[in-house]
């Protein structure tokens, strides 16, 4: 987990350096998103499969909500800024900061402890492995309810990000009327502080008020979120503001589901499946 965490902050930290040679043209961008999106898809389940081998399972919300904590920080960092930051070290230093920090980030792995390889790597077997663990992992998933929702949530909660991150440029320009720039401070950092309450409150009240109750609340309070800034908020005055307000509860929301949904996975996956 240690060597993979390390190697896909080192590729994407070179990657992003990539958008400097785009200029204007669009085509290029998708490849780059692409290779960076494919480095993910190996960070992640290092990442999600490190956490529960580190603490005991009755602290799986607590460091599950600290994980998030300190995740949506830096995303509510990272996007209030970057419209300032382009202002005043013009456009090609979000990517050259990018880069920076997750050289940062590549040497903060690489010291962390040594974990050793459950199996050693054989070319010849190696890919015949990865397909059977493949197969295993499906298999597994698709039998298990208590894993498959779960899964199934999370990418919900993810594709709901990731559908408001996508919309907001033109929305904040077409439906505010604010400079892209400033879009960030009051779309994003609002969601980021939504997503840091949050994580502050399913710490406090999982175990009082359990997980699907927790998990509910954050399905109807996305659905209630997302149908104001669609239906509402361009039908009144005081439009900005209320999309601030909307964007905190969303972020919160969302962390409703989340963190449930990760504890979940982690009480019930087996250690050997753990991060497939």
């Amino acid at each position: 987990k240690r060597k993979v965490l390390a190697l896909t902050n080192l590729a994407q930290a070179l990657i992003v350096l990539l958008y400097l040679g785009v200029g204007s043209k669009i085509w290029p961008i998708y490849s780059i998103v692409l290779l960076y999106s494919l480095c993910d898809e190996f960070f992640n389940p290092a990442q999600a499969a490190s956490l529960p081998s580190l603490v005991k399972k009755e602290q799986y919300p607590a460091a599950n909500s600290f994980f998030f904590f300190t995740m949506h920080g830096a995303f509510l960092i990272g996007y209030s800024m970057g419209g300032p930051v382009i202002k005043l070290l013009g456009q090609r230093s979000p990517f050259l900061l990018a880069s920076f920090f997750l050289l940062i980030a590549t040497i903060a792995t690489y010291l962390l402890p040594k974990d050793k390889p459950k199996r050693e790597w054989n070319l010849e077997k190696g890919f015949g492995e990865i397909a059977r663990d493949i197969k295993e992992g499906y298999q597994f998933i698709k039998n298990e309810p208590r894993v498959l929702i779960p899964i199934g949530l999370y990418v919900l909660t993810q594709i709901l990000v990731a559908t408001v991150v996508i919309l907001f440029p033109s929305y904040s320009e077409n439906v505010l009327g604010i400079d892209i720039r400033d879009a960030g401070l009051i779309l994003i950092l609002p969601a980021g502080i939504g997503a840091i309450l949050g994580s502050l409150i399913v710490e406090r009240t999982i175990k009082k008020l359990g997980k699907r109750i927790l998990i509910t609340s954050g399905i109807f309070g996305s659905a209630f979120g997302l149908l104001s800034l669609a239906l509402v908020v361009p039908l009144i005055p005081a439009s900005t503001a209320t999309a601030f307000f909307t964007m905190v509860l969303l972020g919160m929301t969302t962390i409703l589901v989340n963190i449930p949904a990760q504890t979940l996975l982690q009480e019930n996956t087996p250690f050997d499946i753990r991060g497939r």
